[in-house]
């Protein structure tokens, strides 16, 4: 499946997205336990193909202001660093290694305005940061940092279901950390091979360099800096407005 014809340039901005299974409210995506503040629904964690043809996870909350901007609810993530997360969450579900806490900071250096002209970040930039806990009972929980938004999600499991066991005083019991397990093993090996093809379908050669224009219509998934891209702010600070580990760990 190629994702090209949403590459040409890109749609004019205000354009909806192209709806796919991936942005379908209705799959089983990982969510919050309860709406967040102001919202009318849980918030999920889905991936989206943007009408320039970048890659992102966005966090659909319900939340929505006329008029307002939400570049803290999704951050674009190439190949590498959407399968270092997904490993990271494989990690977590195999239960014959502990699992220590993990904090995943997505950075790289980007385009940035700085006196009426935009130039690249003298220090890398933090998109994102994506704390992965597991807990007693095995189940996963991911929360994603964005600025002063944070989101927290429970792997939970599709829908209602359950998995049942035996406890040792053979009554039948629910297994969430199973479930919770089984369903992060099935979320990630249900996009990475779709999202990498993606990728790998939607790539076109740079253009000439003056070509570029300072953004605008791209030619295809652009992997590395993009001017006006998500994160932008001071091109001397890397860190600004995220936690210090010791703050989000434990949950």
């Amino acid at each position: 499946m190629s994702y090209q014809q949403n590459n040409n340039g890109g749609r004019p901005q205000g354009t909806p997205r192209k709806k796919s299974f991936l942005n379908d409210w209705r799959q089983p995506h990982p969510a919050t336990d309860a709406p967040l503040e102001g919202g009318k629904y849980p918030a999920q964690f889905m991936w989206e193909v943007t009408n320039a043809g970048k890659i992102v996870l966005k966090i659909s909350d319900g939340i929505f202001k006329e008029g307002a901007k939400s570049p803290h609810k999704e951050v674009e993530m190439s190949g590498y660093d959407r399968n270092i997360l997904f490993e990271a969450l494989l990690e977590a579900s195999n239960m014959s290694i502990e699992f220590p806490a993990r904090q995943f900071y997505v950075k790289k250096h980007d385009f940035v305005r700085v006196g009426g002209q935009s130039r690249l970040s003298e220090q890398p930039i933090t998109k994102v940061m994506f704390s992965i806990s597991r807990d007693e009972k095995g189940v996963i929980n991911l929360v994603y940092t964005k600025g002063d938004y944070k989101v927290k999600t429970r792997f939970k499991g599709p829908n209602s279901s359950v998995v049942m066991v035996r406890n040792d005083a053979g009554e039948i019991v629910e297994d969430s950390g199973f479930m919770s397990r089984m369903y992060t093993r099935s979320w990630v090996n249900f996009h990475k091979e779709v999202l990498d093809r993606m990728e790998r379908d939607g790539w076109e050669p740079p253009k000439p360099k003056g070509d570029f224009n300072g953004g605008g219509g791209g030619g295809g998934y652009r992997q590395g800096t993009q001017q006006g891209g998500n994160g932008g702010g001071n091109p001397n600070q890397s860190n600004s407005n995220f936690d210090d580990f010791e703050d989000d760990i434990p949950f």
